[in-house]
């Protein structure tokens, strides 16, 4: 497997573990995500 698909696998389980948690949780999640990203 390529990085490039492995960074996509991980990406997908990470979107479907969110998806599981409360919405506070998933928001701040995403925020967290997010200000990782800068």
């Amino acid at each position: 497997m390529s990085l490039r698909g492995n960074c996509i696998a991980i990406d997908e389980a990470i979107s479907g573990y969110l998806t599981r948690l409360p919405r506070s949780l998933r928001l701040l999640a995403m925020t967290f995500h997010f200000f990782h990203l800068l």
